[in-house]
This record gives structure tokens, sequence and C-alpha cells, in this order.
């Protein structure tokens, strides 16, 4: 099916959206985070920050009906837009009609090789998104773990995710999330806030765009990544414990090996995962490594 007058002169991107989606007879999905981005500026400014003044390789997650894709399709030399609802795969083909650099591809974020969707090492890549509330965080975490990383990550999340990524000990927010984030990137900042008439429909919650740049090499000093993230899970899963007491079944590990290596890391006995920044979750998942407990044993 082809949608009649796509880029009709002088439809605002709110018009066309609202037209495209009773075109295809739908309805925002907000069990699906299905959020459209009305704002034209906005658009821009996003797919400026993604791609600066260069002209990058860019995968687009969440696509929708095309907004961010189509100012990227106008700064990028290559653009892969993702997107889930094959209704919008359809309508994003005729908005991209007219560039033949995006290629469109239907596919779960949660589910598909991210890397392998685009060609060559994914570290010659950006990554822009609007990325749905509800699969926020685990598509991030995906995007993080990559291996090799994307150069640069810029993503629209709801307030609340920026305010996790971005906490430091002490923060109401600050969970695994952020210990997560300070590890795996090099930089990250909250680069533009997002009001919530931006979007059709307009969200209950506020966003916030993000800029990411994930860390190219293994961090120096960590004697065992696998150990360092389980200490940091097992730590969060009860937060207002004292960690001398989380850390005990870890790897079989007591209430005793699990004081030493907390002294051994120079943290005190009483200390919870919330009071812990990045630098001594890794002195104590080292004293664990050199204590004998190992990564797959502590999963």
């Amino acid at each position: 099916m082809t949608m009649a007058g796509i880029a009709s002169d002088g439809e605002s991107l709110a018009v066309r959206t609202r037209r495209l989606l009773a075109e295809l007879g739908r309805r925002p999905r907000r069990e699906r985070g299905q959020n459209f981005l009305i704002d034209p500026t906005l658009a821009e400014r996003v797919a400026g920050l993604a791609c600066g003044d260069e002209a990058p390789q860019v995968l687009e997650i969440g696509a929708g009906l095309g907004a961010l894709t189509e100012c990227l399709a106008v700064r990028a030399a290559r653009v892969v837009a993702l997107e889930l609802e094959a209704a919008f795969v359809e309508a994003l083909h005729d908005v991209l009609a007219g560039s033949p650099h995006v290629r469109i591809v239907a596919g779960d974020a949660l589910k598909v090789d991210l890397a392998g969707l685009v060609d060559g090492p994914p570290d010659a890549w950006r990554v822009a998104a609007n990325l749905p509330y509800y699969a926020a965080s685990a598509i991030l975490v995906r995007l993080l773990e990559a291996r090799p990383p994307f150069e640069r990550l810029v993503v629209m999340v709801q307030k609340e995710v920026g305010d996790r990524l971005t906490a430091r000990p002490g923060d109401e927010q600050y969970g695994s999330l952020s210990v997560f984030a300070a590890y795996q990137t090099e930089d990250l900042a909250v680069a533009l806030r997002v009001p919530r008439g931006a979007f059709y429909p307009q969200p209950k919650v506020d966003s916030v765009v993000l800029s990411l740049r994930p860390r190219r090499a293994p961090r120096a000093g960590v004697l065992d990544e696998g150990l360092l993230l389980a200490v940091i899970r097992a730590g969060f899963g009860q937060r207002r414990k004292q960690l001398a007491n989380t850390l005990v079944g870890l790897g079989s590990l007591d209430r005793t090996s699990a004081a030493a290596a907390l002294a051994e890391a120079g943290i005190p006995p009483p200390a919870r995962a919330e009071e812990l920044d990045l630098e001594a979750f890794i002195a104590l998942s080292n004293a664990l490594s050199r204590s004998g407990v190992r990564a797959s044993a502590a999963s």
C-alpha cells in the first residue's frame, strides 16, 4: 500500500503523524511505548548531536514513522533504520523513498543482533534512537555490551532512566544501572531535556536525550569483568542490606570470607551498595577474585 502525500507541502510533522496513523488504521499503543516525535526542531537537534559536522553511518533504533530518520538521512552517509511494527515499516518505505542510502529493517531491538545490522565493525557506526519507554534500559544495556562498541549513542529516554544512568553514590536513583553505565562508558551526559509536548500522544513522564560514548577497550585493573558485574547485581539486589550480608552465597562465599574481601578492598563492614562508587566495586571484585571466587560460580 502506498500512502498518499507522504511529504505534502506545508504539512506539519504533527499533522502528518496523525494522518499516517489514520491511514494505517493504527492507534498509538502505550504498552509499546509508542509516543511519536512531532517536534521537527527537536528531531533536527537529535540528528545534529548524533552526526555532528561529519557524515557518519548511523543505526537508528525505533524509527517509528520517520521523524528522526528523515533528519538523519540529510546528515548521514548511511542510515539503517530498525522498526518493530510491520505497519510502520511499510510507511517508512514511503517516507524515505527518496533516500536510497537509508535501509529500513523490520525487527525487535531486544532480539536482533544489533551489531549484525550494520556493515563492518560497530565502532564505525553511531546510534540514534527514540527508545520505547518499556524497553529503554534493556536496549541500552545491549548497546553498551556490544563488542566492539558502537562509536557513540544518542538516545531519547524517559527522565527516570536518564536519572538512573547518571546518578552518583548517595543519590536516590543510584543503582546497578548507574554503576554499569559508569563502567561501560567513557563519557555520559544529559544533552537535552525534552518537553512532553514534543510527542504524540503526550507521555505522562518527562524525557531527556543522552549522549554516551561506550568504552572502546576493557577497563584497566579489572581482574574478572563477569565477577564485577555479578558483585554489582548482588549488591543492589538487596540494596538496603549491608554488603557483608548480600555477598554471602556469591560463589559459595561465607560471611567470614566476605568480610575479609571487604577489608582488603578498604570498605567498612556496614557499607551498603548504594554508598559505593565504581572504583570501590572494582576493588571489592578484585579482592574476591584473588580469594578464588570466579564469575562462573557467582552467576
